[in-house]
């Protein structure tokens, strides 16, 4: 198994569970793998395999605010682990950072990688 760990940015209060993994066996390969909690935003950005142990899979990055149960923006999507982790450090830098974080957009595509 291959793991990628999320980088935590010295500058944003964050907290960071879990880590990206890869594996050949897609058994191996779950929906919740890494969550990066924003408190100062109560923002929570997830990162994992989607479907759950699905060899035609993908890696699946959401970003929901705490007290609703829709998503932010529409989920991204990476069929590489290096992908995976760059779109979760983009989002952190951007809610991070951005005090008109309800604006935020993103100019990605649905599916990234």
């Amino acid at each position: 198994m291959r793991y990628q760990e999320f980088r935590k940015p010295n500058h944003i209060d964050c907290e960071v569970t879990g880590r990206l993994y890869y594996s050949s066996n897609a058994v191996h390969l779950s929906e919740d793998m890494l969550e990066v909690y924003l408190p100062a935003r109560d923002i929570l950005i997830t990162c994992g395999w989607h479907p759950d142990g699905d060899p035609n899979g993908h890696y699946e990055t959401q970003v929901h605010r705490m007290d609703e149960l829709e998503l932010l923006l529409p989920s991204l999507r990476a069929s590489t682990i290096e992908s995976a982790i760059e779109d979760v450090q983009k989002l952190v830098e951007q809610y991070g950072t951005n005090s008109d974080w309800l604006s935020i957009s993103t100019t990605s595509e649905t599916v990234i990688g």
